[in-house]
């Protein structure tokens, strides 16, 4: 009894310590809980003719902790990451649990702030910079964060860093992150119907070099990536935009780099119905990222560019085939044109069908070429549809769903070493999202 006490004591005197602060500041607690059933064949890659589709039901529930006061503000998200069945249902622990954010914000002054800590670095397209909340686990970074906020001019300076273990206590490291240093530059103007930003990234890996008497020798190599996210212009219902990546400097190979990444859209939108927002979207352009040739032995750069830390799930056909967990990176690069339209019901719910044309941007070999004949292959890759719909049901409550399907040309599954792999490839999902109070009700889509 008396430990009972002891606890209810307690209780009483964390709840009147969370009711002060609360009189003096805002203190949240938000969830977000995503549940994804996939029935998928040939996600990624093209399948195998022969084999049952698969079926899995993955989960994250995420709890986010805030506190906001005139001067600062400080988040914490605690995300569970699992696939339904991975564990049994009388599991003493498991490994699924982990920190996705943990920062805090101070006001320097008005226009100024520091944020420092684990966060999201989430910009404009998400096409270099985004969480990848897609992915159950998305992303984040350990980094200090500059911000500057004027009335037409916003900017990010930051520093992001990776410790290994064998910096300071000489063990084996490892972590497979993507840098060791980075730094890096944001700026963002809007004025009227035009608006424009820039980026800057520095890159910065170990790269350790072996003499022949065995000794191992450390040095950094610097990877550049500069562009223009955005540069666009509304003039009634249509909207012209344009972006631009250009990488230099050399890769975790050691390879120079020379490659780009550069897209241009035309989107209009119409509203039928102002009172209920009933309105229709489309959206046409192309993407372009350079490769690297399979044939021109002459060059020696790297020109496959590579979108390191985007949303890259939204932007080449959401059944990722390309630059998704690491898919035709360092290869012939992309050429995607597209048309997408999106029809609005409401504020509530949407229906959108997506098509994407895939050409390879440099030559692929063919290795049924004889010696001194050297023959390329054609260089279409693939067609993909993706229709999906959404559709808020509450305030906490929204349900995405969405059916895909690829046609693989020959020169893709020669790329993929492929030879007896499926034509057309199918993927489709059914999501419950939970996110109550959360103006973003669905995820994973580009617009």
């Amino acid at each position: 009894m008396k430990r009972i006490f002891h606890i209810r004591i307690s209780l009483v005197i964390i709840y009147l310590f969370m009711l002060k602060q609360y009189a003096i500041a805002q203190f949240t607690i938000n969830v977000d809980v995503l549940q994804r059933a996939e029935v998928l064949k040939g996600y990624g890659t093209p399948a195998m003719a022969k084999g049952e589709p698969d079926f899995l039901i993955g989960q994250r529930a995420r709890l986010e902790f805030g506190l906001k006061k005139e001067k600062y503000q400080i988040h914490i998200a605690v995300q569970d990451i699992r696939r339904w069945g991975t564990n049994p249902s009388v599991a003493l622990t498991d490994n699924f649990l982990g920190i996705h954010e943990a920062w805090g914000e101070f006001n320097l002054s008005k226009r100024f702030s520091l944020k420092t800590g684990r966060q999201e670095l989430d910009f404009d397209n998400a096409r270099f910079l985004g969480n990848v909340d897609w992915v159950l686990q998305a992303r984040s970074h350990d980094a200090i964060m500059f911000k500057m906020n004027y009335d037409k001019i916003s900017g990010q300076a930051g520093f992001a860093y990776n410790f290994q273990l064998k910096d300071v206590f000489g063990m084996p490291n490892s972590l497979t992150n993507p840098y060791k240093i980075a730094q890096f530059l944001r700026l963002e103007s809007k004025v009227k119907n035009f608006s424009i930003s820039g980026i800057f990234w520095n890159n910065a890996v170990t790269f350790e070099t072996i003499a022949p008497d065995s000794t191992i020798t450390e040095s950094y190599k610097h990877m550049q990536t500069f562009g223009i996210p955005n540069i666009s212009y509304t003039f009634k219902d249509f909207t012209f935009a344009a972006s631009f990546y250009y990488q230099l400097g050399r890769n975790k190979k050691n390879q120079p780099m020379n490659a780009y990444n550069v897209g241009v859209d035309v989107n209009y939108t119409h509203v039928f119905n102002d009172s209920i927002k009933n309105r229709i979207s489309i959206s046409l352009g192309i993407d372009l990222l350079s490769g690297t040739s399979q044939i021109d032995s002459s060059n020696s750069y790297n020109n496959s560019f590579t979108p390191m830390f985007g949303t890259n799930h939204r932007h080449n056909g959401y059944m990722d085939y390309f630059y998704v967990g690491g898919r035709h990176e360092n290869s012939v690069g992309l050429h995607d044109f597209y048309l997408r339209a999106k029809y609005d019901f409401n504020t509530r719910g949407f229906i959108s069908l997506n098509q994407h044309f895939f050409r390879a941007a440099a030559a692929i070999y063919d290795k049924n070429s004889l010696p001194g004949d050297i023959k390329t292959l054609s260089g279409n890759l693939g067609y993909e549809l993706d229709l999906t719909g959404g559709f808020v049901i509450n305030d906490a409550f929204s349900v995405q769903a969405s059916y895909s399907m690829m046609y693989a040309m020959q020169s893709l599954k020669e790329l993929r070493s492929l030879s007896v792999a499926m034509d057309v490839n199918h993927w489709g999902y059914v999501m419950l999202i939970i996110r109550p109070g959360k103006q973003k009700k669905f995820t994973g889509l580009k617009f």
